[in-house]
């Protein structure tokens, strides 16, 4: 089983100690290109990349939105992800993207958003796998309100304008407000051939994703399945401690805890 681990530039090293076959390099508002290239040259071991989540604009932090109806905005978005999907690109190695309109809440012309989101997908380099997304989506305290790739159709279509589709598990069991489960298994049976990661953490409803492997509401009777493509366990705080958290996901999928 090809696992592996979230990880910062600043703790790279530590998490590359573990016992995982990859780290997934999540890059944040502050990493430069060349704090990027230096940390991705230091790894000892695969990579892939994670865009960053966030973005410096008009001197305030905000969440990257490559779907934004605001054109500055989103042009902003479009030249910090392709900052880092050229990298991604001249390493050989994918870059994983959220879709983004994620709002305050539902937004009505959904559509709009999803044609913006392919105007961006076009300016981008290399090979790009895009996420779904849970119903809620959290931001500090705050409770967002997820408008593309929740659910199945919608995922369904944006396969043919990327290279590969990253199911994160806990999200599809959140996309729905009941039986995340019978989500998950439609999901995987709709589009196993279109998955190219896994992003794997338990969750509970209606919104807590991250959740330690076994200690939440999924069932995880596909695990075996999953042989041949890179699995990300995402445990929230799993970093800490010198990576306690991702090393006791590690051993209960292993080891065949569930």
């Amino acid at each position: 089983m090809h696992l592996g681990v979230m990880a910062t530039i600043d703790d790279a090293d530590i998490m590359s100690e573990l016992d995982v076959e990859f780290l997934e390099l999540l890059i944040r508002e502050q990493d430069t290109t060349a704090d990027i290239i230096r940390s991705l040259e230091s790894i000892g071991t695969d990579a892939i990349l994670h865009a960053p989540e966030m973005i410096r604009f008009q001197g305030g932090s905000r969440l990257l939105d490559l779907a934004s109806v605001d054109f500055d905005f989103r042009r902003a978005c479009q030249n910090r992800i392709k900052e880092v999907s050229r990298i991604a690109d001249e390493s050989g190695i994918p870059l994983v993207i959220h879709p983004g309109g994620v709002l305050t809440e539902s937004f009505a012309d959904c559509q709009l958003l999803f044609s913006e989101l392919l105007r961006s997908l076009e300016v981008l380099e290399g090979t790009v796998w895009i996420e779904n997304m849970p119903r809620i989506y959290h931001l500090d305290e705050m409770l967002l309100s997820c408008n593309l790739l929740v659910g199945l159709e919608e995922v369904s279509r944006i396969v043919a304008f990327v290279d590969g589709l990253v199911l994160d598990v806990s999200h599809t069991y959140l996309s729905v407000e009941e039986d995340g489960n019978s989500a998950i298994a439609r999901f995987f049976n709709r589009l196993g051939g279109s998955v190219s990661h896994v992003h794997l953490s338990d969750a509970r409803r209606p919104d807590v994703e991250g959740v330690q492997i076994g200690e939440g509401e999924i069932d995880f009777s596909f695990i075996p399945s999953l042989q041949k493509i890179p699995i990300l366990l995402e445990i929230w705080g799993g970093h800490e401690n010198q990576g306690e958290g991702f090393r006791e996901a590690i051993e209960r999928v292993r080891d065949g805890y569930l």
